[in-house]
């Protein structure tokens, strides 16, 4: 090191040594960088693996981690941890190579930053399997990268979302429904509306209707695709038992409560079930109540929320002399409060449905607070629920997702795929944007709104599929 000094820095030759460190030398199994998310902490990002010269691709490594923080998206599989082993399994050339290639093909760094990356190169020389540089991972490390990568394995699968609404490839004035199916195939129908038949093509397996509150343009046709899918029925307590005699209507014998209750000599029931059902059940579920649901491996769980709106069936579909007494004075039948839902599902993503509601304290309280979700679908109607400026306050002031969907539009907010400007859909795009812009005039109650919120249009039968975090990685729009 003097020798070095001396050649170079001659002032230097001579000089104490001051202090002197230990730097760790950092490589991983594959050769790329390591760059994640924390599998247990959604707000902590990892980044490493880059060697003793991987720190020369700073700028363009931190552009791209900026990049899937504010954007989001996905992450790079290469560089993920579900890639990452605790054996090496490749001899150390020069690292760079690797991961200079990667940051060249990653779609979030600039052009200014791949072209002052180096050109990859072919290196013959590699350093000797007995060489003091082809360490493998201390055994701390490889142990929790071996946990990382199974955590980071399931919170790689997806959960599909699709709206069924009126016509294929838009966005509708009566579109409500729309069909998940978790990464485990249990499929979930919510607010099946009117653009949903029992015979409907596009549904397939149905294990579970989530009905926000008894209005028709939200309830529909539930007891009819309950009972020719055997699904299990969730909606609050008068609602569900309003559907179970629909559906005894239908099959000529009482409607089963799912799970069967009680199951304990107390009287308790139980709020797991299993699917698919033997026959159509109904699963009453009150405000922050909850129920899972499994076929047999990791549960899904369903929890209600305050949703600010009334619930009533139309006179039209009670009995007499119920149905002639409302008809006769205008009324329609008290039900419950409606509500709206949070459905966790298995890979760990969070989707507040709003349901039909105005705005409501909770949502930032009990919803954002307490559930915490990653995903939101929002119903912008107005007139009966948040209109489109609402309906973003409460997107971006008081939830906070990462992404949301909005729904319940009462328009034809698209054409050809596209939004139509001045539409309630464009504008409550444009109220979202705004926040993130941070042009909406809040008041000076720091930066922590303003995080970019990733709208998505839906459109009738063009499925999205969201990660853990609220990321759409696949028929994003």
């Amino acid at each position: 090191m003097r020798k070095y000094l001396a050649g170079r820095f001659p002032g230097l030759k001579e000089a104490p040594l001051v202090e002197a460190r230990v730097c760790q030398y950092k490589n991983t199994s594959n050769g790329h960088f390591l760059i994640d998310r924390h599998p247990a902490f959604d707000n902590v990002w990892l980044g490493g693996g880059g060697s003793g010269h991987g720190f020369k691709h700073g700028p363009a490594l931190a552009e791209y981690v900026a990049g899937r923080v504010i954007e989001g998206g996905a992450i790079e599989p290469r560089v993920t941890l579900a890639t990452k082993d605790k054996v090496q399994k490749r001899i150390v050339y020069g690292l760079a190579a690797p991961a200079a290639s990667f940051l060249r093909e990653a779609s979030a760094v600039s052009d200014c930053a791949r072209s002052r990356l180096p050109a990859q190169t072919d290196n013959t020389s590699a350093i000797s399997e007995g060489g003091i540089m082809r360490a493998r991972l201390p055994q701390w490390i490889a142990a929790g990268l071996c946990v990382a990568c199974a955590a980071g394995a399931a919170h790689a699968q997806t959960v599909k979302l699709t709206p069924l609404g009126q016509t294929a490839g838009e966005l509708a004035a009566f579109d409500r429904a729309v069909l998940f199916e978790d990464p485990t195939g249990v499929r979930i129908l919510y607010d099946p509306g009117p653009t949903v038949t029992a015979a409907d093509p596009r549904l397939g397996a149905v294990h579970v209707i989530l009905v926000s509150h008894g209005h028709g343009d939200h309830l529909g046709v539930t007891p009819q695709i309950a009972a020719a899918k055997n699904a299990a029925v969730i909606a609050a307590p008068d609602l569900a038992n309003f559907i179970g005699k629909k559906i005894q209507a239908i099959v000529g014998t009482p409607t089963p409560a799912c799970p069967p209750p009680p199951i304990s000599p107390t009287g308790n029931g139980s709020n797991s079930m299993t699917v698919p059902r033997p026959a159509a059940c109904t699963a009453l579920l009150g405000i922050s109540g909850a129920r899972t649901i499994s076929n047999g491996g990791p549960a899904i769980e369903i929890a209600s929320v305050p949703a600010n709106h009334d619930s009533s069936a139309a006179a039209a579909t009670l009995s007499d002399p119920l149905k002639t007494e409302l008809t006769t004075d205008g009324l329609t039948a008290y039900l419950d409060p409606a509500n709206g839902f949070i459905v966790k599902f298995t890979n760990g993503l969070s989707v507040y449905l709003t349901g039909d509601t105005g705005l409501t304290a909770e949502m930032e309280v009990i919803i954002r607070e307490f559930y915490r979700p990653s995903l939101m679908i929002v119903n912008i109607g107005d007139l009966f629920t948040t209109g489109p400026e609402a309906a973003a306050f409460a997107t971006t002031r008081l939830v906070r997702p990462r992404a949301v969907i909005p729904s319940h539009v009462n328009e034809a907010a698209t054409t050809n795929g596209a939004v139509n400007p001045g539409s309630r859909t464009a504008r409550f795009i444009a109220a979202v944007e705004r926040t993130a812009r941070g042009d909406d005039h809040r008041d000076d109650d720091g930066d922590e709104g303003r995080r970019r919120i990733v709208v998505h249009v839906p459109k009738s039968g063009v499925t999205l599929e969201f990660d853990a975090r609220g990321s759409c990685v696949s028929g994003c729009f």
